[in-house]
Order: C-alpha cells, then sequence, then structure tokens
C-alpha cells in the first residue's frame, strides 16, 4: 500500500493563553472512560502516551471502515466514535491540544469520495472547531492531514480538576457516481498489522497553573 501527499494543515483557533512550559518528566497515565459509536465497539480503542509526555495516540482495533458498494449495508456508509478520557495531568499543571495528525487508509473507486469529520472538548469547556476533510477518488492509499491550532489561542485544561476529554470522529464513504454494482470504496482507521498503522497523534503543550 502505497502513501499519498500529506493534506496540507488547517490552522484553527482556539480560546485562552498559550505560555507554554516544559511537559511533566514523569510518565502521565491515560483514562479512558466511555467510548461510544459505530466505529468502535467496546474494547477496540488503544491509546498511549509518548515517553517524553509530548503527544499520544489513539488507534482502533477493529471496525472503524465506512464503505458503499458491493458486500456493504445501508448503513455502513457512515462510522463515528466518541472517546471520553482523562489525562492524568500532575497537580499544577495543565495542557492543550496543539495539533493532531489524521490518518487513514482510502481506496476509492472512479467518482467516490470519502469524509474525515473530527473535534474535541474538554468537559465544561467549549469545542474546538469541527474540521472535515474531502478525500477524492485519486487519494487512494494511506491518507494522511495535519490540523495545527494557532499558538496564542490555544485551548487549555482547566487547573487542578482532571477534567474529561472528549475527543470526536466521524468517516463517511460516498458513492457519487461510481458504480456500487460492481465495485466498493471504503475509507478505515483500523491500526493493526494487517491493516498497516493508522494512529491518530494529538501534540500536546504544558503549562504550569496559575
Amino acid at each position: 500500500m502505497h502513501r499519498i501527499a500529506i493534506v496540507l494543515g488547517v490552522v484553527l483557533p482556539l480560546v485562552s493563553s498559550a505560555r507554554a512550559d516544559a511537559p511533566p518528566s514523569e510518565r502521565v497515565a491515560i483514562d479512558i472512560l466511555t467510548v461510544n459509536g459505530t466505529g468502535c465497539p467496546r474494547g477496540s480503542v488503544i491509546v498511549e502516551m509518548s515517553p517524553d509526555n509530548t503527544w499520544f495516540r489513539v488507534g482502533h482495533s477493529s471496525s472503524y471502515m465506512a464503505l458503499v458498494g458491493v458486500g456493504a449495508r445501508p448503513t455502513d456508509f457512515r462510522k463515528n466514535c466518541q472517546l471520553n478520557l482523562v489525562i492524568r495531568t500532575p497537580n499544577g499543571m495543565t495542557y492543550a491540544i496543539a495539533s493532531v495528525d489524521h490518518q487513514a487508509f482510502v481506496s476509492l473507486a472512479p467518482g467516490a469520495s470519502a469524509r474525515h469529520r473530527a473535534n474535541f472538548f474538554f468537559s465544561g469547556q467549549p469545542a474546538s472547531p469541527l474540521v472535515d476533510h474531502a478525500i477524492s477518488d485519486r487519494q487512494q492509499g494511506e491518507w494522511q492531514a495535519t490540523d495545527t491550532f494557532e499558538d496564542p489561542t490555544l485551548l487549555f485544561a482547566f487547573c487542578n480538576i482532571q477534567p474529561a476529554l472528549t475527543l470526536s470522529t466521524e468517516l463517511r464513504a460516498i458513492a457519487g457516481t461510481s458504480d456500487t454494482t460492481t465495485t466498493t470504496s471504503y475509507v478505515s482507521m483500523v491500526w493493526g498489522d494487517e491493516a498497516g498503522s493508522a494512529p491518530t497523534i494529538y501534540h500536546l503543550v504544558w503549562r504550569h497553573c496559575g
């Protein structure tokens, strides 16, 4: 499977001040609270923090594939996942998501297309803008896109309360003018040895509270 060109990053404004400090030196844990959606059945989500606490990744071990055409059910064109987790920040520190690297695998028949949508929010705070990536039938194989959030206006979690972080994603496969009686088109975020590696990577910035 070949890799296509990386889609140009989208720069999106959020809110709050963005002074950045060094990340915590001790390993930061992540707890998964709930997993909901047609693309992420129970036990199918993998979340891992990097050794230096500067990013974490979310992977899907099964089911996260939207498809149309031969072999697809009427509801298979759309799959979604809403993940609620808590990043166990050390006392006196907080974090923001500075950028997100999205990855998927696509196979689109001529005339078909796909969409990838995503946003996130902390409990009790406004949501990030919804990003909507269009994927055409010219983009085959490993698809990537990066959304970068403006440094002066990052959205930081409230200090000292360990708020829940909600991550929402959605995949759509769109038949368009493709022949669904003879072809199958799909977009997949499955992360595993057979499908390759397609985690979503959330890059963090840290600051001390106060």
